[in-house]
């Protein structure tokens, strides 16, 4: 497990039981780790100023039913410091009165019928006794205080002892009555190999060992494991040998990586030898040798990106005899070599705008050196070094000639008196101010570029700790997200030589997700699978016992090293691969599904033309042959594994938090695999993960625990009521007094704010999918109207520190609302979930440029891209399941606008919400017209206001509405008017309404007594037919202005006339059903088009 940076020193359990799979360890940077021992993982960590030397833990009846532990921790710092060993949050102190010192030891007295003390001796002899009593009650603001100290005649104390047999004896031992002899005979043991550094290119896919004979040896990355790990042909991997060094490699860079200026075929080594080579990666040719430096190369830097043109093409070299050079790499010279350093250099910084460098040296002197010149400007020391230093970062990030850029004249006038003397302050003066600034020694990142940071695919590293020969080979998660879903299909086995770069890019990602899903398939579980793996998807079987690792939250990293017994690869891959670890096999899942399915979504390209070595059928036999690999561990796995109960299934909490990762690949795996262990869980199963995660609901919990704080705004009303007035208060009456909370208490190991906080997060999650897929099972109305709150109150929640505006919990708590609504509904106010969802789906209108600009095909989304995406899907969702409440709450919401605007002011402007995500509202239209069309007609009403108010009515005033909004074509029952610019909608009540958009005005006609079949203006608009199917008659309107047009026009009803009834038809195959329609064929006579092409006159 490596997830310290310095020396470990101190480590315990974080209970006292035998069954406890937890630890704690400490490092002497402060820094603090929560491991769990069954998944080798971080479960948590924390950085602080304090330093541990020893830790214990301490169990306590914290109440009648309840136990606490504590633990007690001593180290450099005062006294003892109490902590929560389940979040490492300091709880309390045990602080003293007389003579605070640094503890050495101690030890818990436990005494039957006694209480229990806390005796401990401090680096001075004095012994300190602390009675463990009220320590619920404790905190940071009410440390325990000691009962009792007395000084001993003791000197570094080492261990303290206290045997419950004799309570008047307390044994000590200290460093200068006990003495080890440690006269053994300890050889140093040589390195077994001679690799002594390695670099990998992942833009290349190459892979560079040094050696100690000085040899570098070139290979293919993928090639080389395949050979070391898989069974492979005998054919040795293509390796390219570079003689040049005559000393031990010490170090490979390829500055390509750090910044793009530089030749992507250029990299550099230093040796033992003084020598730094400059080698051509494509053809392995020594470019150049420089040979300026008087000792071994101890590392390499690159210069920030806004230096002079001359220092650009520099790279940085660090000595062991205290040099620093800056080398040329492309015009092959030494611009600049300082060495006059007394002492070894510790920190390399820069002052580009003042063509500084600053060389800092281990007893904290400052060497500032003049790039352009090569000669040294100064050297600082005490605290005018650590404020140079300081100030070289005061500018990181700022742009070139913007008001941040540089620092006010007045400082620097004052740093020039300060450092360089009165003869620098006229040249500052005369100086121009944005060249005197301070900027940054990172480079840019390839966003500032105007590109998408993705990581490498994949990176060999050399593993912390142990032989320079073991390396440790990492996977990223975004490797699914790198291989484009356009790729041609056949460019695997015929190659395009005048596309060369292209195609060996492609070559390097498919390579590694072939090794990847080599390494992670679940060999020998399915024979006929493993035989289409070998033969048909290019997969290799290993040929020993594979160690894999994880990586935890924080980045720390456990690894499983190699045993004395050594295992078949059949016994392991049947018999342990699959038992061991829960959340291993969550990451190997994962990576599984999400790269089988990406590899089985590549098509070939449209616009090409397909090979004929590789015909189309054989390609759909790739396909399906990722198809049932993905298959098999998503669906089929925990039924190949014997015994079924040795399995260790993923963890659903982590899978819960993946449910909206921002790789697509990666959540729809997630999401698949959750919802099979789900299914696998079966309803008693179900019921117990239901039971055990919904006390962790936001609103079942204390508001001070709560990410949701003390009130929810979901549960703000639209329009909020008026306080009601304060009763008077009486003098006999105390002033009320508000309620101390209880401090929080821990119950099975699950204490901790940030871990109820996560908890929480995983139970909205967890219940939502739970209520979404299984809905009937949510059989508590409580807790199902708990778990609808929650999700709602993630959508409309102001941002905050606990929940950010674009979060992965707030877009799972958008999907799952549209997933389960069916059963959400009844809990929620169905206009609050609809704003909010449009509110996010408008974001895509308004950013679009910035956030959808297509830059790498497959690319993870941005937050704020992702969210819209989801907030679109979950209307969709929604729309489907309940098109008639939606619409409802759509029209209620232009009824709500409607109504205010006709009281606004001036000063206060009524802004419609349906007005900012118009095209949202109309593609759910659109949507609805497609799947839903018999449910549109039934809400057609309701279905014209939103249209009529979200339409961009100036449009119409060269188009017809048909131009505007296609679908409006398909219902009989809409007619628009261009001459006239009305618009009518027939209704199911018998009602049509005619919208005037010149006036703003609707006029509601009670056309029929059963529903409007069709309707159709005439084309000078002076006539506007209905005809009811169901009553058979068309009546006629005829449009009349008051006197001398002033005032609103009215419709007036001029006739009516018999119609043929119409006939109950069966709908067409897309189930449809055929509705007459009526067309004018002049301004007095129109023809109603019935079924079987039947037609019919009629005439004012």
């Amino acid at each position: 497990m490596i997830g310290h940076d310095a020396a470990i020193t101190a480590i315990s359990s974080i209970c006292n039981l035998s069954s406890s799979t937890r630890f704690i360890s400490a490092s002497c940077d402060g820094h603090m780790c929560l491991w769990e021992l069954e998944d080798g993982r971080c479960i948590d960590s924390i950085s602080s100023t304090l330093v541990h030397r020893f830790m214990q833990t301490y169990t306590y009846k914290s109440s009648r039913h309840t136990r606490s532990t504590r633990l007690f921790c001593v180290g450099d710092y005062s006294d003892i410091v109490v902590m929560d060993p389940n979040d490492l949050a300091v709880v309390f102190n045990l602080s003293s009165r007389v003579e605070p010192d640094w503890i050495c030891s101690y030890d818990i007295v436990r005494r039957t019928n006694k209480l229990e003390q806390c005796i401990g001796i401090s680096m001075a002899g004095m012994i300190k006794i602390w009675s463990l009593v009220e320590l619920e009650k404790k905190d940071l603001a009410t440390p325990l205080y000691e009962d009792e100290s007395k000084r001993l005649g003791l000197r570094d104390v080492r261990s303290v002892s206290f045997n419950a047999v004799n309570e008047r004896l307390l044994l000590t031992v200290c460093s200068d009555a006990f003495h080890a002899s440690f006269s053994l005979n300890c050889r140093q043991f040589q390195d077994s190999g001679d690799v002594t550094c390695s670099l990998f290119v992942s833009s290349q896919g190459k892979l560079l060992i040094g050696r100690t004979d000085g040899l570098i040896v070139l290979t293919y990355a993928c090639e080389t494991l395949s050979c070391h790990l898989l069974e492979m042909p005998l054919d040795k991997p293509a390796a390219r040998k570079l003689y040049g060094h005559k000393g031990r490699v010490s170090n490979l860079f390829y500055p390509h990586e750090h910044h793009p200026r530089f030749d992507p075929q250029v990299f550099l080594s230093g040796a033992d030898d003084f020598a730094v080579i400059i080698w051509n990666i494509v053809t392995g040719v020594r470019l150049y040798r420089f040979s300026v430096h008087g000792g071994p190369i101890l590392r390499f830097l690159i210069p920030p990106s806004n230096t002079s043109k001359l220092i650009s093409k520099c790279i940085c070299a660090v000595a062991a005899d205290h040099s620093v050079s800056l080398l040329n790499i492309r015009d092959m010279k030494c611009a600049l070599l300082a060495s006059q350093h007394p002492h070894p250099v510790s920190l390399v910084k820069w002052r580009p705008l003042d063509d500084f460098m600053l060389v800092k040296l281990d007893n904290g002197s400052v060497y500032v050196w003049e790039m352009g010149t090569a000669n040294m400007d100064r050297v600082v020391t005490g605290v005018a070094a650590e404020e140079v230093l300081t100030a070289c970062d005061e500018q990181i990030g700022k742009e070139e000639g913007t008001d941040h850029t540089t620092a006010s004249q007045a400082v620097v006038i004052m740093r020039a008196l300060r450092y360089r003397g009165i003869d620098m302050v006229s040249s500052n003066c005369r100086a121009n101010t944005p060249e005197s600034n301070t900027r940054s020694d990172s480079p840019p990142t390839t966003n500032e570029l105007g590109g998408v940071a993705l990581g490498p695919p994949m990176s060999i590293n050399q593993m912390p700790g142990c032989d320079q020969g073991t390396h440790l080979v990492q996977f990223e998660y975004f490797l699914d997200a790198l291989l484009p879903k356009d790729l041609f299909f056949t460019v695997l086995y015929n190659f395009d030589f005048s596309r060369f770069n292209h195609l060996s890019e492609l070559k390097l990602y498919l390579d590694i997700a072939r090794l990847l899903l080599s390494l992670l398939h679940g060999w020998n579980l399915d024979r006929d699978l493993d035989a289409v793996c070998l033969k048909k998807l290019g997969l290799n079987m290993p040929k020993q016992q594979l160690y894999f690792g994880n990586i935890s939250r924080h980045g720390q990293l456990s690894v499983t090293l190699p045993q004395r017994i050594q295992h078949s690869f059949d016994h392991y891959s049947t018999c342990i691969r699959w038992q061991t670890s829960h959340s291993l096999t969550t990451t190997h899942l994962l990576a599984v599904i999400s790269t089988a399915n990406t590899l089985m979504g590549i098509r070939n390209s449209p616009n090409k033309k397909l090979v004929t070595d590789v015909p189309y059928i054989e390609a759909q036999q790739y396909k399906q042959g990722w198809s049932l690999l993905a298959a098999l561990h998503c669906v089929l796995l925990p039924d190949h594994i014997r015994p079924r109960s040795s399995y260790a299934a993923p963890r659903i909490e982590l899978l819960s938090r993946r449910w909206q990762d921002s790789c697509v690949e990666i959540r729809e795996a997630a999401q698949a695999l959750l919802i099979r262990e789900l299914s696998r869980l079966g309803p008693a199963g179900r019921r117990r993960l239901i039971e055990s995660w919904t006390p962790f609901l936001p609103p079942l919990l204390d508001p001070a625990l709560s990410i949701f704080g003390a009130r929810l705004q979901s549960s703000v009303p639209t329009l909020p009521p008026s306080a009601p007035p304060i009763p008077p208060r009486q003098r006999t009456s105390p002033p009320p007094l508000s309620p101390v909370p209880e401090p929080a208490t821990g119950e099975d190991g699950e204490s901790g704010i940030q871990q109820v906080r996560r908890n929480q997060a995983t139970a909205i999650i967890l219940l939502g999918v739970v209520g979404s897929e299984f809905g009937e099972e949510l059989n508590r109305a409580d807790m199902t109207r708990a778990t609808a709150l929650s999700l709602l109150e993630l959508l409309v929640a102001a941002p905050s520190a606990l929940l950010p505006v674009h979060s992965p919990l707030r877009r799972a708590a958008i999907d799952l609302l549209g997933r389960g609504f069916v059963y959400w509904e009844p809990h929620l106010e169905i206009s609050k979930v609809v704003l909010g969802l449009l509110d996010l789906a408008g974001n895509t209108e308004k950013s679009s440029f910035t956030y959808f600009r297509p830059i790498v095909i497959g690319a993870p989304l941005s937050s704020i891209a992702d969210a819209c995406r989801t907030a679109r899907h979950s209307l969709t969702l929604i729309a489907t399941a309940r098109p008639t409440a939606l619409l409802s709450a759509l029209s209620m919401e232009v009824a709500r606008y409607n109504a205010a605007a006709q009281h606004q002011t001036i000063q206060h402007t009524v802004v419609s919400p349906l007005l900012k995500s118009r095209s949202e509202v109309l593609r759910i239209i659109e949507e609805l017209a497609e799947k839903r069309y018999n449910d549109v007609i039934e809400m057609m009403l309701p279905v014209g206001d939103v249209l009529v108010h979200c339409l961009d009515t100036s449009l119409l005033k060269q188009k017809t509405l048909a131009d505007v909004f296609p679908p409006i074509t398909k219902f009989p029952m809409v007619a628009y008017c261009a001459s006239t610019r009305r618009i009518a909608f027939g209704g199911k009540n018998g009602t049509c309404v005619v919208h005037e958009l010149r006036a703003a005005k609707a006029h509601s006609l009670q056309a029929h007594q059963t529903p409007v079949t069709a309707v159709a203006f005439s084309e000078d608009g002076k006539y506007l037919a209905t005809y009811g199917g169901e009553d058979a008659k068309i009546n006629f309107w005829q449009a009349c202005q008051t006197f001398l047009g002033i005032g609103q026009s009215q419709m007036k009803l001029v006739k009516s006339q018999p119609a043929p009834a119409m006939q109950p038809m069966s709908p067409d195959e897309n189930g449809i059903v055929f509705r007459p329609k009526m067309v004018w064929i002049n301004s007095k006579a129109l023809t109603l088009m019935l079924p079987e092409g039947r037609e019919q006159r009629f005439s004012i």
